[in-house]
């Protein structure tokens, strides 16, 4: 299914990391298969722990930037 989703630069530069790191042990994956995965990371959490890491990402007005 394909999904659109807006992220800040910094967030964006983040996933380039991780992409990066993983290329130093031979995995170099595609940017929707590293979110695909912390989607995986992320399911298993306590309800609390996922609060608390929502607590920190910034609210986005909805839709495009205009």
């Amino acid at each position: 299914m394909r999904e659109s989703l807006t992220l800040l630069p910094e967030e964006s530069a983040i996933i380039d990391n991780l992409r990066l790191r993983l290329a130093t042990v031979g995995v170099i994956p595609n940017r929707s298969e590293l979110l695909r995965a912390g989607i995986l990371a992320l399911k298993d959490l306590d309800a609390k722990v996922l609060d608390e890491l929502l607590g920190k990402v910034p609210k986005l007005k909805p839709g495009r930037p205009s």
